[in-house]
């Protein structure tokens, strides 16, 4: 999900553009072949030329970052991992990362949304762009400093995004975030004895980058006061139904317009397929695509994207009738103004 390198490579030539290319710069900000020249090749590979953008100058990057801007709405600057990292990749090569400009004006009307697992910040700062309020959750250390650093440099933003650093799950607990030698952002949680069991075994091409403490969404959305919540993102690393059963109240009360959600093939606390149909049950669509005209409930074969889309609110012997024996369900009534 990532395209170009030559975008940025030209951008980081412009001695103050903030254009994608030197091509739309004035002729005052045009590209300073002496500088270029005069670099080494390793120097010349993109994410080696260091580049400071319009508002960034006044705030400090974290180790092992870098300033990228993201080509969606306004063009604004984020601070993002500087190598080894799938999601920095593509934001600084593509402008973007799995999102095009017709996705975000899709959702619809900027309204609230909650960003679980936000990794870098990407989805956060490009609905704060586009005009939505944000709830995030992002427990790595390591992430949540490149976000706080992009929030410096979009000091408009500030307002409209709430980072929580921590993670979700079925209970309070407390685990270990591991991750990718590869794909230093996207972080998978362990906890209880799967995240003791990592740290005395651990896993080829693996390594442990933080601890965290885990509490309920429930528990937090009552906490925050969150009132409304139109769109949810979350991709917590096949986490997404320890989440869920500690988060009943999207489908019960808040009733998102949209859900987007990673499954996996395989995912911990419940099977994928079973994932999937308690959406269905609660009256969502689940399909293949964000405009929700492929449904499909079957487990998928590796890792996937699925869109689940609000059908018509059902009425309460609806709801009752959707839930098998071990299942229960919160109900809110609200007396007629």
């Amino acid at each position: 999900m990532a395209t170009s390198l030559l975008l940025v490579f030209l951008a980081a030539t412009c001695t103050t553009c903030r254009a994608a290319t030197c091509a739309t710069c004035s002729d005052a900000h045009a590209l300073d072949t002496t500088s270029l020249l005069q670099m080494s090749s390793s120097d010349k590979q993109v994410g080696k030329v260091p580049v400071t953008y319009a508002g960034t100058e006044d705030c400090p990057l974290p180790a092992n970052a870098r300033w990228c801007q993201v080509q969606l709405g306004n063009t604004f600057s984020m601070a993002v991992y500087l190598s080894d990292d799938i999601v920095s990749n593509s934001i600084c090569t593509s402008g973007t990362w799995e999102l095009n400009a017709a996705d975000v004006t899709s959702l619809g009307q900027p309204g609230h949304a909650l960003d679980i697992g936000a990794n870098v910040g990407f989805y956060s700062l490009v609905l704060a762009n586009a005009g939505w309020s944000v709830t995030a959750f992002e427990p790595m250390a390591a992430n949540t400093a490149l976000i706080e650093a992009s929030l410096c440099a979009n000091p408009a933003f500030k307002d409209k995004i709430t980072v929580n650093k921590f993670g979700l799950g079925s209970e309070d607990d407390h685990c270990i975030i591991i991750s990718g030698d590869d794909n230093l952002g996207d972080g998978w949680s362990r906890c209880g004895a799967d995240a003791v069991q990592f740290e005395k075994q651990g896993q080829a091409g693996y390594h442990k980058r933080a601890s965290f403490d885990t509490h309920r969404l429930d528990d937090i959305l009552v906490q925050q006061k969150v009132q409304k919540i139109d769109f949810v993102k979350m991709d917590v690393e096949g986490f997404e139904c320890k989440v869920m059963a500690g988060g009943q109240s999207l489908l019960t009360k808040y009733r998102p317009r949209l859900i987007q959600s990673e499954v996996w093939h395989e995912m911990q606390g419940c099977l994928p397929e079973d994932y999937l149909a308690s959406f269905a049950r609660a009256s969502y669509k689940v399909t293949k695509d964000r405009a929700c005209s492929q449904p499909t409930s079957s487990r998928p074969a590796g890792i996937v994207d699925r869109f689940m889309c609000r059908n018509k609110e059902p009425s309460l012997l609806e709801t009752v009738a959707r839930l098998s024996p071990s299942e229960r369900s919160i109900v809110w009534l609200q007396a007629d103004e």
